[in-house]
This record gives structure tokens, sequence and C-alpha cells, in this order.
């Protein structure tokens, strides 16, 4: 089981991605709201603040913080949430708010940036596999799916020109 299947550590992406926002410059890139799915037997709420969070984010350029609360509020009422799935969505975002338990933002990121790349290699790796088995892996597709891969993954090298400045 992978951390990204456990509530509690995605409860504290969460509270990261409400809250700071060195965090959000750092991994907004690489999180997205299916990464907040619900499992067999969890609500979707953190799927939801997840979405607001990072909408907030990409929209303002600021964590949502203090405006967490106030657009769960309207969410809900919006959606016509029963009360006891409005009340669950209200304590986590209360959770989130205080930050209780928080550990190293440094620690997540780390554990968040391993994650992806694991499976970015790992559906790189697929990829082949199948467009070999269908005979369709020329040098140029791999040529391609290997530099989609190290973009993803942060290593492409950066060209600057200088001959601007002579």
């Amino acid at each position: 089981m992978s951390y990204f299947s456990d509530p509690e550590f995605k409860e504290k992406m969460l509270s990261f991605l409400c809250r700071d926002r060195n965090f959000l410059k750092r991994t907004s890139i690489m999180l997205e709201v299916k990464d907040f799915k619900p499992r067999r037997g969890e609500g979707q709420e953190q799927e939801w603040i997840a979405e607001a969070a990072l909408s907030y984010w990409r929209n303002y350029g600021e964590p949502i913080g203090g405006m967490l609360k106030p657009m769960m509020q309207d969410f809900a009422r919006e959606r016509k949430l029963a009360q006891r799935l409005k009340d669950r969505l209200m304590d986590l975002t209360d959770r989130i708010r205080k930050g209780d338990g928080l550990v190293a933002v440094e620690a997540v990121e780390k554990l968040i940036v391993d994650y992806k790349n694991r499976a970015a290699r790992r559906e790189y790796v697929e990829k082949l596999i199948v467009m070999q088995e269908e005979g369709k892996l020329t040098d140029e597709r791999i040529i391609r799916e290997t530099y989609e891969l190290t973009r993803r993954l942060g290593k492409t090298q950066k060209v600057t020109d200088y001959g601007w400045t002579l």
C-alpha cells in the first residue's frame, strides 16, 4: 500500500496545500485532484478540499488558507450535502486549518516527489513495452518518450542564450 492511499498522509498534504506557499510552489505541478480520490470506505472530503486548494492556488497564486472554511461552507450549500456529510467536511476543514500534528514539510515533499517519480518511470516503461509489442516503437518514439519522462522528472537541461549580451 502506498502512502498516497493513507488518509492521514493525504491529510498532511492537504494541510500544506492549504497553508504553505513554498510547498505549493514546489509540488502543485505534480499534485492533482485525482491523488486525493477516496479509496473504498472513505468519503470524498479530502478530494473536495484538494480541488478547492489547487484551484485557488492556480487562480490567485496564494494558498487558500483562511478562505478554506467559507469556500467549503459554500460548497456544501451549493451541493446540498446531507448534514452528516457536511459535518465531516467541516471537521476535516477545521483539522487542516489548525494543522494539528504537522510534520516537516520537506519530508512530505520528498515523499511526494519520490512517489511521482516512481509512477512516471513505471508509466514510461509500460508505454515502451506496449509500443514494442504493437510494433510501434521507433528510435524517434524512444527519444520523444524519454524526453517527456525527463521533463516530468525535472531533469531537462536548461539552455541559456548569452549571445544577446555581446
